[in-house]
């Protein structure tokens, strides 16, 4: 794919990626809202300054976005005085690497999706998706492209805080992707309008579950201080189902809109859910005007995603949780149980527990 990929989010700049400064506050990247960042000048190179600007414009005021990002992104903005206040080394690569990670991935899913301002076919957003991940994997990467210079300078970052994490991190990068370009190819699968396809339970969990769990969560540890390991893995994993849970219920309608069905095959077969159903959801004014066996099986996704929040709050997090080698060094002794509660606490607990239990309150009372 040769052209340029023109989303809506476009912004030039004749400053190279490794050269350009990355606004690290809230309102300065809202302001940079705007093409290129040298002065008047204009070049070949993704300014990655004016494209996040565009991006959190259009996240935070755009009404129908806004609810879902804008107090997840000013949440993200308060780590980097967290970190500091904690002793983590490195804060401003750490938190750095911390926003540009969401920024490439949010425009990557939105690409797909053709959540971005300019549309674009459902074929030709998964051959551009594909080529992206394909570049990741080679590190062949093109500069003049934002997920390819996102990528330069994420990896970048990573290598200044742990060297011998930069594959790990890659290969993480590249699970969230993947899972990504699996919903893209759903959507090209869709075919005939008003028809969806069905995958099954062993698929979405490896594409829907797995993957994009492994990716998010990995980074997470790593950025927040502690090991990207299968230990830590195994704690985190219910907590992060159940916010996948969640998404799925809250964006439910919307999916099924834009292609995707995320109801299991086996699922499907259960509670004799047809395309006709699906239909009566693109029909219906309100959750309450869903089909009832649509109903039935959204619930029962809601009980799933309770289960899997008290399974989370059985998990020994506080002091289970695997640190990277030398953070009781980083980190004044009298420091790191403090900052353990917060993470167990306050991160977990804002963003991820608070947040998935008002979705399942919310689908309760409007199915019902």
């Amino acid at each position: 794919m040769n052209e340029r990929m023109e989303t809506g989010h476009d912004a030039r700049t004749a400053v190279s990626i490794d050269e350009q400064k990355i606004p690290l506050k809230f309102n300065d990247l809202l302001s940079a809202a705007i093409t290129g960042t040298a002065g008047e000048q204009r070049g070949e190179y993704a300014d990655l300054k004016g494209i996040m600007g565009s991006i959190l414009k259009d996240v935070t005021q755009n009404p129908e976005r806004e609810e879902k990002y804008k107090d997840f992104l000013k949440n993200i903005f308060k780590l980097r005085l967290v970190w500091k206040t904690a002793g983590l080394p490195k804060v401003e690569e750490r938190f750095r690497t911390c926003i540009l990670i969401y920024f490439q991935q949010r425009l990557f899913d939105d690409i797909v999706d053709g959540d971005t301002p300019e549309k674009l076919a459902p074929a030709e957003r998964v051959a551009y998706a594909k080529e992206r991940l394909e570049h990741l994997k080679t590190g062949d990467f093109d500069e003049t492209d934002p997920i390819d210079a996102f990528a330069i300078k994420i990896l970048s970052d990573v290598e200044a805080l742990d060297p011998h994490y930069v594959p790990k991190a890659r290969e993480r990068l590249g699970q969230i992707m993947s899972s990504i370009v699996f919903d893209g190819e759903r959507i090209c699968a869709m075919g005939t309008p008003g028809t969806w396809k069905l995958s099954s339970r062993d698929e979405l969990q490896k594409h829907f579950f797995n993957l994009d769990i492994e990716g998010v969560v990995g980074l997470t540890l790593f950025l927040f201080g502690f090991r990207d390991s299968s230990y830590n893995m195994k704690l985190l994993t219910p907590i992060a189902q159940a916010s996948r849970v969640a998404y799925n219920i809250r964006d439910f309608a919307k999916d099924i809109e834009a292609g995707l069905c995320n109801i299991p095959k086996e699922d499907a077969d259960k509670y004799k859910i047809t395309d006709a159903d699906m239909r009566e959801v693109l029909k219906a004014k309100h959750p309450a005007a869903f089909p009832q066996n649509i109903t039935n099986w959204l619930l029962a996704e809601v009980r799933r995603g309770v289960a899997l929040l008290e399974q989370h709050a059985k998990q020994p997090i506080v002091s289970n949780v695997e640190s990277v080698a030398g953070l009781h060094r980083m980190i004044p002794d009298m420091r790191l149980p403090l900052y353990r509660e917060f993470v167990a606490k306050q991160v977990l607990t804002t963003g991820y527990i608070n947040a998935a239990e008002k979705i399942f309150r919310d689908a309760t009372r409007e199915l019902r």
